[in-house]
C-alpha cells in the first residue's frame, strides 16, 4: 500500500495541472474572442468616424459655394437669397440641396416692433391675445437686458434665448422660433426673402395684400404701382433692401459613401471690399 502512494499523488497532480491548462485555454479563448469583437467595433466605429468627418468637410464646401455664390450675384442678390432651394455638385456624385435665405427676410428679436413680434406669435398660435401677450414680454424682456434700446451687446444674441424667458410656453415658441432672427435693417423686414408666415403677420396687413406681396416676391416683380402703394401702406415694418448677413442651409441629397440626410446651417456676412470677402458667424449641425 505504501507503494501505490506516491503514483496516486502524481496522477492528482497531473489533472489538477489538466483542470489548471483548460481553464487557462478557456480564459484565453474568451480573452481572444473579446478582443477580436472589440477591434471589429473599433474598426467600425473609425469607419464611421471617417465618413462622419468627410460628410462634414464637404458640407463645410458648400458654405464656400454659397458664399461665392452671393458675391457674384451683383444686382440679382434677390433671387439668390430667398431662400428657394438649388440643387449644387460637390464633386464624386455628391449632391447637396442649398438654401440661401437674406436674414433680413425674418423677424429681427432684437430691432422689430412689438407688433410685428405679435404678429408672427399670433400667426403660429392662431391667437391674437397669445401673440400679444408673448410679444410683450420679449421686449421686455429685450428692455430690461440692454436698459437702452441702442446698448450693445443687443439683448438676443441666439434666437434659442426665447426659451430663458420666464412664463414663455416652450411649445408656442417652438412654433414661431423658424420665423425670428438678430439681422435686419431697423427691424424691418426684407419682403424679397420673407417666407410666407412673415408676410402674413405683417400688422393688420389683409389676405388680399398677403398674395399680392407673395406673388411679386416670387415673380421678383416689385415695380407694380399697386406693390408699390403697398410698400408705403406698410413702410414702419417692410423693405426691399438687402442685409449683408445670410443663413445658409445645406442638405446631403444624394452621395457616394458618405452620410445621407445630414444637414449643415449657418449664417454668413458678406463683405466685398474686405480682404476676406465672407466670414462664418455661426453654424450648427
Amino acid at each position: 500500500m505504501s507503494k501505490q502512494a506516491p503514483v496516486n499523488e502524481e496522477s492528482q497532480q497531473r489533472g489538477v495541472i489538466l483542470v489548471i491548462v483548460l481553464w487557462t485555454v478557456a480564459m484565453m479563448t474568451v480573452v481572444i474572442a473579446a478582443l477580436s469583437t472589440n477591434v471589429r467595433t473599433s474598426a467600425s466605429l473609425a469607419g464611421t468616424e471617417t465618413r462622419r468627418l468627410s460628410t462634414e468637410m464637404l458640407l463645410q464646401g458648400g458654405i464656400d459655394v454659397a458664399a461665392a455664390t452671393l458675391i457674384a450675384s451683383g444686382d440679382n442678390i434677390r433671387t439668390v437669397s430667398d431662400g428657394h432651394a438649388t440643387a449644387i455638385d460637390l464633386g464624386n456624385g455628391n449632391i447637396a440641396e442649398m438654401k440661401i435665405r437674406d436674414a433680413a427676410g425674418l423677424i429681427d428679436l432684437n430691432r422689430a416692433e412689438e407688433a410685428l413680434l405679435a404678429g408672427i406669435i399670433a400667426h403660429a398660435t392662431e391667437s391674437e391675445d397669445t401673440g400679444k401677450a408673448m410679444a410683450q414680454q420679449i421686449v421686455q424682456w429685450r428692455s430690461g437686458e440692454v436698459g437702452d434700446a441702442d446698448s450693445q451687446p443687443a439683448a438676443f444674441i441666439s434666437v434659442a434665448q426665447l426659451y430663458n424667458i420666464k412664463d414663455m410656453d416652450p411649445k408656442v415658441v417652438a412654433g414661431f422660433l423658424p420665423f425670428v432672427g438678430l439681422y435686419s435693417k431697423e427691424g424691418r423686414i426684407n419682403l424679397t426673402a420673407a417666407p410666407d408666415e412673415v408676410i402674413a403677420s405683417i400688422p393688420e396687413i389683409k389676405p388680399a395684400e398677403i398674395d399680392m406681396l407673395i406673388a411679386a416676391r416670387n415673380g421678383n416683380d416689385w415695380d407694380n404701382n399697386n406693390i408699390k402703394s403697398l410698400l408705403d401702406d406698410y413702410d414702419d415694418y417692410v423693405t426691399l433692401d438687402p442685409t449683408n448677413v445670410f443663413m445658409v442651409d445645406l442638405e446631403l441629397v444624394q452621395t457616394s459613401g458618405l452620410i445621407l440626410g445630414t444637414h449643415l446651417k449657418a449664417t454668413i456676412m458678406i463683405d466685398k471690399s474686405a480682404d476676406i470677402p465672407f466670414h462664418v458667424i455661426s453654424r450648427s449641425w
